[in-house]
C-alpha cells in the first residue's frame, strides 16, 4: 500500500504544484509581490549621474539652469567665480554670443597696429621694420689663372757655344739684358779685308733713315777698324731709339770661287753669334737684318744678293726714306 501511495503521488505531482507555479509566474510578470506577500518593497534606485553636470559649457546660446547640486566650471561671460558649493544660487545670465576665455577685467582686447611686424615689446610705437635681406652667398675662391703657353718660343743664345745662323735656323733673339747693356759689335772676319766692304742702312724711331759707310759715325752707330778688320759698333745705351738696320757688303773685286768669310756678332756678356758667308755674287749682298722688338733685339741672317746698286738693296728691304746723291752714295744726316 505504501508503494502504491507513493507512485500515485508522483503521478499527480504536476497538478499539485500547478497552483504554486501559476502564482510564481504571475509575480514575475507583474514585477511585484502578491498582495499577500510580506516581503518589504525595495528601495528606490538613485537618480542617474547625468543630473550632476560637470561639463564646460561654452555654447553661444542661453544655457539651461543647472540642478540644485551643480559642480560645473562655467567660464562663459564675464563671471570668473568657481562655484563648487552645493548652494542653489542662480548663475549670472550668459551673454548672447561670447565664447572668449579672457579672465581679465577688460571685455575687449586692445586693437592691434595696422601694419607692424615688429617684435618690439616696449610701449612706444615703432616704424615698419626693414625687410630682411639674406646674407650674400659665399662664392668659392677662384683658381689662380694658368699662364698660357706661348705659341712660339724664340731661340736664344748660349754662353757655352756660339750660335750659328743658317738657312735652317736664320734668327736669334737677344735677352733684355743683352739688348740694353754695353755695345753690340759686328766684325768682318775674312781676307783680304778690303775685298768685301761693309755698310749699313738704319732707321730711327723719329723716322730718320740713312746709310753709314766705313769711317762714318751717327748717333749710336760707329764704323771703325779693330786689328785690321772692319767693325760696326752699336751703343745699346743710346740705341733704344733705333728701330731697325741692315748690314750689307759690296765686293770691291772678284774674290774668286774659294773665298769664304764670317760675320761675327758679340754682346757685352761675350755671347757670340756667327753668320757664315759664301762667295759673293756681283752686286750688294744683305748679310744681316736687325729689329728692335719691344726692347729685345732680333738678329736674322739674310744672305740675300740684290742685283743693282746699294740703293736697290735698301729699297728691297723697305728703306725708302733715304735721300741719295747717287745710286751708291746717300746724303748724310745733318749734324
Amino acid at each position: 500500500m505504501s508503494g502504491t501511495d507513493d507512485l500515485s503521488w508522483l503521478r499527480h505531482r504536476g497538478p499539485v504544484h500547478a497552483a504554486v507555479t501559476t502564482d510564481d509566474l504571475s509575480w514575475i510578470r507583474h514585477r511585484r509581490l502578491p498582495a499577500r506577500a510580506t516581503t518589504p518593497a525595495p528601495a528606490p534606485a538613485p537618480p542617474p549621474a547625468a543630473t550632476a553636470a560637470t561639463s564646460l559649457d561654452l555654447s553661444s546660446g542661453p544655457a539651461a539652469p543647472p540642478p540644485a547640486r551643480s559642480t560645473s566650471l562655467d567660464l562663459s561671460g564675464g563671471d570668473t567665480s568657481l562655484d563648487l558649493s552645493g548652494g542653489s544660487g542662480t548663475p549670472p545670465p550668459v551673454p548672447a554670443a561670447n565664447t572668449s576665455l579672457d579672465l581679465s577685467d577688460r571685455t575687449t582686447p586692445p586693437p592691434a597696429p595696422a601694419r607692424s611686424t615688429s617684435l618690439d615689446l616696449s610701449g612706444e610705437a615703432t616704424q615698419d621694420p626693414v625687410p630682411f635681406a639674406p646674407p650674400p652667398r659665399a662664392t668659392p675662391a677662384a683658381a689662380p689663372p694658368v699662364a698660357a703657353t706661348p705659341a712660339f718660343t724664340p731661340p736664344r743664345t748660349h754662353d757655352s757655344a756660339p750660335t750659328v745662323l743658317s738657312p735652317r735656323r736664320p734668327s736669334v733673339q737677344l735677352t733684355r739684358l743683352q739688348s740694353g747693356i754695353g755695345a753690340l759689335t759686328f766684325e768682318a772676319a775674312w781676307s783680304p779685308d778690303d775685298g768685301f766692304v761693309l755698310g749699313c742702312a738704319y732707321q730711327m724711331d723719329s723716322g730718320w733713315s740713312s746709310v753709314l759707310r766705313p769711317g762714318e759715325t751717327f748717333g749710336p752707330l760707329a764704323f771703325d777698324r779693330r786689328a785690321g778688320h772692319q767693325r760696326l759698333r752699336l751703343d745699346l745705351l743710346h740705341g733704344r731709339h733705333l728701330q731697325r738696320l741692315i748690314v750689307f757688303g759690296v765686293p770691291a773685286a772678284d774674290p774668286g770661287p774659294h773665298w769664304a768669310g764670317t760675320l761675327l756678332i758679340s754682346t757685352h756678356g761675350h755671347a757670340r753669334v756667327e753668320i757664315p758667308i759664301d762667295p759673293p755674287a756681283p752686286g750688294p749682298t744683305v748679310l744681316l737684318s736687325l729689329y728692335n722688338v719691344d726692347g729685345e733685339i732680333v738678329l736674322r741672317a739674310e744672305a740675300q744678293t740684290v742685283p743693282g746698286r746699294i740703293r736697290d738693296a735698301c729699297l728691297a728691304f723697305g728703306y725708302d726714306r733715304i735721300a741719295w746723291r747717287d745710286a751708291d752714295t746717300a746724303i748724310p744726316p745733318a749734324t
